[in-house]
């Protein structure tokens, strides 16, 4: 047992680097796995079911135009990504996970890779538990599903997991956020940015945390699977400059 006088003085040394520790990180950042050599990412989606071709087909619209309206708003004249549907293209859809995969994640990614971290190809496997015809009348699956796709075609962007409770780029994605508005992050953007535009990159990218808001991805698409009506408002219409945003999240 230690003298009380030790005590007092381990419980002073912890008061002292309690108060030191900053209130919040100084930096945010988010790994990236390589870059496409193209700014034009095709997809090979299965037809069936159709409604899990087209959730897919809309997930990637809503990364098309995050990075269109971030591009347009911060960095005119800047590149981005253009996912398009190809029968013949190299990011490749399976409704169904490796059976190595299947206990422990509903979607995966896997890449194809050069030395210089070039992107040659993507594969991408949805769990068919989830991607299947049966569902296609389930609105939790469905919004479940568009979760699961907007991450997975992230990680087809180049973006990497990021355990953080704020964005789609989350991999813990449960049920029971199902119905949580999914959502896109600034840092999320401006990765892709560096990624589309920069000729050199590092990782991890890193973006201050002061300067962060958030899209939610079915406003940007224009509607939700339970109310499948127009946005009220143009998102290019929309504006929240980087260098004000402080300790408050925007939602378009």
């Amino acid at each position: 047992m230690k003298p009380r006088g030790g005590i007092l003085a381990l419980a002073m040394a912890l008061t002292l680097v309690m108060f030191a520790r900053p209130a919040y990180a100084t930096t945010y950042s988010i790994p990236v796995v390589g870059r496409w050599s193209t700014l034009q990412v095709g997809l090979q989606v299965p037809s069936s079911p159709s409604w899990a071709h087209d959730l897919i087909l809309n997930a990637s619209q809503v990364w098309n135009r995050a990075q269109a309206w971030f591009t347009r708003n911060y960095f005119p004249g800047g590149s981005v990504y253009t996912f398009v549907e190809s029968p013949t293209a190299n990011a490749t859809v399976t409704f169904g996970m490796p059976a190595g995969y299947a206990c422990i994640a509903v979607g995966w990614t896997q890449y194809i890779l050069d030395k210089s971290l070039t992107i040659l190809g993507a594969h991408i496997f949805l769990d068919d538990g989830v991607f299947n015809v049966g569902q296609g009348h389930n609105e939790t699956a469905i919004e479940y599903g568009f979760r699961i796709a907007l991450h997975e075609l992230g990680r087809v962007l180049g973006l990497g997991s990021l355990v953080d409770g704020l964005d789609v780029m989350n991999p813990i994605g449960t049920t029971s956020h199902a119905l949580d508005p999914p959502l896109i992050s600034m840092i999320d953007l401006f990765a892709l940015h560096v990624l589309a535009s920069e000729p050199f990159f590092s990782s991890p990218v890193v973006l201050n945390t002061d300067q962060h808001a958030i899209l939610n991805a079915w406003n940007i698409l224009g509607f939700s699977p339970n109310n499948e009506t127009a946005a009220r408002f143009d998102t290019s219409a929309v504006t929240c400059p980087v260098s004000t945003v402080k300790f408050s999240i925007c939602y378009f």
